[in-house]
């Protein structure tokens, strides 16, 4: 059974960029749902949260922004791609991570696989990776 995530007022605001009393009013103008606490302190569950972030067009990096991926859809072919800027403060610095690299590449081949009928599975794909 998945765990059940759940975020402070405090820190979807860090998340989005905005001051933690603009997240308390849309709790109270029912925008979006929050639990009350014993104490008296909201708390948003991931999925209420994703479906206010879906509602109001917030991209979905915000809450994994190492994961995102970009799907072009339209194309005769499967198009995917990293969903990140440019990263020119990790210019030269040597902190690079692959991860959305990583996740665009695995998600493309997991369309190919279902085009073609063929389930994908991880252990397939590492089996000659070394380590």
């Amino acid at each position: 059974m998945k765990e059940k995530i759940f975020y402070t007022t405090g820190e979807i605001a860090r998340m989005l960029g905005v001051s933690p009393t603009t997240m308390f009013r849309a709790i109270e103008n029912k925008q979006l749902a929050a639990a009350t606490t014993p104490g008296g302190h909201y708390r948003v569950s991931r999925e209420d949260l994703e479906a206010f972030l879906k509602k109001n067009n917030v991209p979905v990096k915000v809450l994994e922004p190492d994961r995102a991926v970009n799907l072009t859809l339209g194309l005769p072919y499967i198009r995917t791609s990293p969903d990140h800027g440019t990263a020119f403060d990790r210019a030269g610095l040597w902190t690079a991570d692959a991860t959305n690299f990583l996740e665009a590449a695995a998600l493309a081949v997991r369309l190919a696989g279902r085009a073609k009928g063929q389930a994908w599975r991880a252990e397939a794909a590492c089996a000659g990776t070394p380590g």
